[in-house]
């Protein structure tokens, strides 16, 4: 089989959706037969003319053309950039935007003359030029969708929401993390059958326990001492409700102290850290680091928060299990659907922030079964068997589409 895949990846922001789209990637390299090929695009967009200019002045994030390509674990991921500048951006508002991604198609019309699908790892842009390529080409296509392309952006602007919806409607098969997310979509407008539900793994390599004088070291250089460790891993942003991290801090401090470790940046990163200097909270801020880094941190932590406002999925869930640390979480989106146990869930509403602490102060008190945790994410959240799930439902359909 010959796959297309188009994905919204930069080296310079890896995160959350980042590391899920990689690990996916490298689980489905893993198990690709001999024949098969893989053209892999990672579609970003720079802003040039006068949308470049308004940006600089108004102090806005101005997007660049950063190099052709970059690699990762042995994968090379080639760039694309589709420029935006104002005709682009008056394009966009029209229903049909096709000029938007013509560049992209023209120039790759062999690769996708020869593809047998294409698969687009992020539901707007990446759906959209999956789409048009589908219109012009009739090449089937499979969108898979992680939580603000669905929850939040749609929502944002009324030319997004009519744009996801083709892309919902035209799709051989949607892709969503959780069925929250999926139902998410429905309120959208979408209403047909064409999905099927994934996940988002852990890979072991990655993620393991450290040896005990590493962990000794690092308690050392953060002093802590005895006290219990609460983590937090994700961007520091309304979405996540980071806002409300250090007032549900501040609740579990005035019955145990513990040290609170914010891992992640984010434009709230301000504010979260004058509010834990203002209620005295033992609290260490990493910023954005790799992988390794956040291992470590996982492997001296307890419990791990996830207070999300909206989610699609939380991979830092099964990554906090996957060690023993126990993950508590609001209700939102997919997070009861990852963590698999409403003990560990806070219900919205009134005093959630109360209710949260309290939570997080039960479970200090009376334990948890870690390798019960453990076990769970080595029995669901493999890598290579999501992989393989996914490329079944693809061969499947793409296979009877032939017929």
């Amino acid at each position: 089989m010959n796959l297309l895949y188009l994905v919204n990846m930069n080296e310079n922001n890896i995160k959350g959706l980042f590391t899920a789209n990689h690990e996916k990637l490298m689980a489905i390299k893993r198990i690709l037969k001999d024949d098969d090929i893989l053209n892999l695009y990672s579609v970003q967009f720079y802003d040039v003319g006068l949308s470049r200019f308004f940006k600089k002045l108004a102090h806005k994030k101005v997007f660049v053309n950063n190099g052709s390509q970059f690699e990762r674990d042995g994968i090379i991921y080639r760039k694309e950039y589709l420029k935006v500048d104002i005709s682009t951006r008056m394009i966009e508002k029209k229903d049909d935007d096709y000029e938007k991604y013509r560049p992209f198609i023209e120039k790759h019309e062999k690769e996708i003359i020869e593809c047998d699908a294409v698969v687009a790892q992020w539901g707007y842009p990446h759906g959209r030029l999956a789409y048009h390529i589908n219109k012009k080409y009739g090449k089937p296509y499979f969108v898979q969708y992680y939580g603000s392309d669905i929850h939040t952006n749609p929502y944002r602007n009324e030319n997004v929401r009519k744009k996801i919806l083709d892309v919902l409607n035209n799709a051989a098969n949607n892709f969503f993390v959780s069925d929250d997310l999926r139902n998410s979509a429905k309120k959208l407008g979408w209403n047909k059958e064409n999905s099927s539900l994934t996940k988002n793994g852990v890979n072991f390599e990655k993620f393991f326990e450290i040896n005990e004088e590493e962990k000794r070291e690092l308690k050392k250089k953060l002093n802590i001492g005895d006290k219990k460790v609460i983590g937090y891993i994700g961007s520091l942003t309304e979405v996540k409700r980071s806002d409300k991290l250090v007032d549900i801090y501040s609740r579990v401090d005035e019955k145990n102290k513990c040290k609170y470790i914010f891992v992640g940046d984010g434009d709230m990163r301000e504010l979260v850290e004058n509010e834990a200097k203002e209620k005295g909270i033992d609290a260490y801020f990493t910023g954005n680091v790799d992988f390794t880094e956040v291992n470590k941190y996982f492997n001296i932590m307890d419990i791990m928060v996830l207070p999300s406002r909206r989610e699609g999925f939380g991979s830092v869930i099964v990554e906090a299990n996957s060690l023993g640390v126990l993950s508590i979480g609001s209700a939102s989106g997919g997070i009861p659907e990852v963590i698999g146990n409403p003990d560990y869930i806070v219900s919205e509403g009134e005093n959630f922030e109360q209710r949260y602490a309290d939570t997080v102060l039960k479970y200090i008190e009376q334990g948890w079964d870690r390798e019960k945790l453990i076990q769970r994410v080595k029995d669901e959240y493999d890598w290579v068997n999501i992989a393989k799930k996914d490329m079944d439902i693809i061969r499947r359909i793409v296979n009877n589409e032939k017929k």
